[in-house]
Order: structure tokens, then sequence, then C-alpha cells
């Protein structure tokens, strides 16, 4: 692993400009994802997922915000012809600046007593821009994670002929930054604005939502400008134990997780982080409302709730994302499972 890691080259500017290739498949995706929270409770999250080429070129899109009294909204329809998109993303400045905005209809929602969002009236025309900064590095899973998680996850797996293929194949760029994201929605006449702690996320590579069983991935941002980025994963090529990594950034400096183990489930939970210099952070969350959005393709689909939600991390407070992904075959991931 040490030598795959040593040999492995990445260009931190050419992936600010990656487009998919013209003879892309359905199942290579280039996904774009911001997020920012006020510790009031405002929130905004926003992804941008382009896949596949040609007259096959689609778009999935999310857009939703929060106020502080609980006013959400969320866009309505999620996926479209990639040339119909409402949803844009640029590139101002490699590492450090990034434009987005979204164009279309969205509705309000209230949560249930699952916490599930639900329609709680009639589309409206919506419109947002943001604007992403950051003078913090780049984190990419594959280069800067820690090598025990990776070795845990492969080592107990049974190793059969064809294993290294799967995952080769099930690989994709990861990239992670936290900055901030000042933004602006218009919508039903009013507008609101949003100047706050974000992460933003750019994946590309094969991403076949049906292919997992199911992931978890928490980004905290802490009052004290700290962000906190948990995640595990379970597919067929790694599913005894799972994938759990992440890190700890604070003041353009990381340190990275090497475990971590979670209690609870989508609308609350607890969990204990373990990190490469030896610490410990001890984590809670409860969410506000959760957005599902489902995929589907010819081989089954898999459904996503994103968590707005509050944490409290060693006893310091602050907001962020809980998403929670489970296969619609219930075989293959209990909603209840800890990983």
């Amino acid at each position: 692993m040490q030598k795959r890691k040593n040999t492995a080259c990445f260009d931190e500017t050419a992936s600010e400009f990656y487009e998919l290739p013209e003879n892309a498949q359905d199942d290579i995706n280039n996904s774009y994802y911001f997020s920012a929270h006020s510790m009031d409770g405002a929130a905004v999250f926003f992804r941008f997922g382009k896949r596949g080429s040609g007259k096959n070129a689609a778009a999935e899109v999310w857009t939703a915000f929060r106020l502080p009294d609980g006013t959400a909204y969320v866009n309505s329809c999620r996926l479209f012809k990639l040339s119909e998109s409402p949803a844009q993303v640029k590139c101002i400045t490699p590492l450090k600046k990034w434009e987005f905005s979204f164009s279309g209809k969205m509705h309000p929602v209230q949560p249930d007593g699952d916490l599930i969002a639900q329609p709680g009236g009639p589309d409206v025309d919506a419109e947002f821009t943001g604007v992403f900064t950051s003078n913090s590095p780049l984190y990419e899973f594959s280069r800067d994670t820690d090598l025990k998680p990776f070795c845990r996850a492969i080592a107990a797996e049974k190793w059969e002929k064809g294993f290294a293929d799967q995952l080769n194949h099930a690989h994709q760029i990861h990239l992670e930054q936290d900055g901030f994201i000042k933004g602006v929605f218009n919508i039903g006449g009013k507008k609101y604005q949003i100047d706050a702690a974000a992460i933003r996320d750019h994946s590309y590579g094969r991403r076949l939502w049906s292919y997992m069983n199911c992931h978890k991935w928490f980004i905290a941002v802490m009052e004290d400008g700290s962000t906190l980025g948990t995640n595990s994963v379970r597919y067929p090529a790694l599913n005894v134990t799972g994938l759990k990594t992440g890190y700890k950034m604070r003041d353009g400096k990381t340190v990275n997780v090497v475990d971590w183990f979670f209690s609870g489930n989508k609308k609350n939970g607890k969990y204990t982080v373990k990190y490469s210099d030896k610490t410990t952070d001890d984590c809670a969350f409860a969410s506000d409302i959760l957005f599902p959005f489902e995929f589907t393709d010819e081989y089954g689909s898999y459904i996503i709730y994103e968590g707005l939600s509050s944490f409290t991390i060693n006893n310091k407070k602050g907001r962020g994302i809980t998403e929670f992904g489970y296969n619609s075959d219930s075989r293959r991931c209990l909603e209840n499972e800890n990983i």
C-alpha cells in the first residue's frame, strides 16, 4: 500500500478543471458539492453531478437551504439532461475560488415525525448564487489518508481472483476542502443571504450508486474554526469491516482519522474518532431535517438522506451535514447497522 501511494500521481490544478471524457459511460461521474453552515442553524447544500456523455449526458442536482427558524426549501426535480441543468459550477481560481448557481423550481418542506423532509407547499421559482473561497490545502483521500484504514479494510477481505480488479474498478478521485461561502437565495419574491464556514467536495471516476451497500459521511464545522470529516463505506469488494477514513482540519493543518465507532441512527447518534496523532474526539449529533434523494439504475437503487444537524464535539458546538446512504436491497445493508 505504501509503494502504491508513493507512485501515485495527483495533479491538483488539473483536478480543478477535470471534465468527463467524450466517451464517458453512464457509470462515470463528475460531482461537485458545496455546503455552508452558520451556528444559528442557517444552512445551504448544493450538488451538481455530471454523468455520461453525448445524448445520454445527465445532471444530478440537489439544492436546499434552511433558515434559523426552520423554514426550508429543496429543488423539485433532481435529474436532468446535462444541457438543461439548472445548476452550474465554475472554477475561478484553482484551489482558491469557485462559483456555483441554481435557477429552477423549489418547494417548501417540513420534517415529519422521522425528520424526513415532506413537501409543504407548491413549487416556486428560485435562484441561488454562491461563491466558495479557501486558503486551505486540498485533502485528496487516496493521497492523504492514513494507510491504516485502507490496510485494515483490505486485510479483512478474502483475497480471491479478481479482488484487486474490483478495487481498481471502484476507485475514484475524491477531494475535500474547507473554506467559506457567501451566497444569496431569491425565492418567492424574498431574498435570503448566507455567509458561513463551508466545505466543498469534488469527486470523479466510476460511481454506480447501486454498487454501494451503505455509507455514512459526517461534516462538522465547529465554533472554534475547525472542520471534522468522518466517513465510512461498504460495497461488495470491501464489506467485512468497511472502509473508515476522515480528517480534522484547523488553520491549514490536518490530522488523519485512523478509526471511528458509531452508535445511533440517522436522526441522532454518537461516535468516537481516533486520530493519527493519538488524540480522540467524542462526538454527538442531532438532526433537524433529513432530505431524501434516491438514485435508480439498471442494477437497483440507492437512497441518501442528507441531514442538516447540530454537533457537540468535546463539549464544543458545531453545525454540519450527516449523510446516510442505503442500498434498496435490505439484504445488503441494515439501516441500523453501526459501521
